[in-house]
């Protein structure tokens, strides 16, 4: 049965997946990888890996799926783990995007629960 709430992932997963497919073009050429833990998350944090390989120092940015900045921090290359305290953010899907150089190298998307 097709529940409200199973109609909502299903819309937001198509938008997640339309809009990441926007920055598929520019990302496509990098190694650097974002793993989100846990995914989704209840906690207070969630846990944001990237891989050491082909990356230099950038900055994180965390939207919404209206696209408006609800987290950003600078890091460099010594970072592997960056905990993100999310205990104020809603309920919803949210998309995480590494920058380097103002270019986007790396898309993931996390949802808070």
């Amino acid at each position: 049965m097709l529940t409200k709430e199973k109609f909502n992932r299903i819309g937001s997963l198509f938008l997640v997946t339309f809009f990441l497919s926007a920055f598929h073009f520019s990302i496509a050429q990098t190694r650097v990888v974002i793993k989100c833990f846990p995914n989704p998350v209840s906690e207070n944090n969630i846990n944001l890996q990237f891989s050491k390989e082909g990356r230099t120092s950038g900055s994180v940015e965390i939207f919404n799926l209206l696209g408006r900045q609800v987290y950003k921090k600078r890091i460099d290359t010594s970072i592997e783990v960056l905990i993100v305290p999310v205990e104020d953010f809603p309920k919803g899907l949210y998309i995480v995007k590494y920058f380097d150089d103002n270019n986007i190298v790396a898309v993931k998307t996390f949802q808070k629960i």
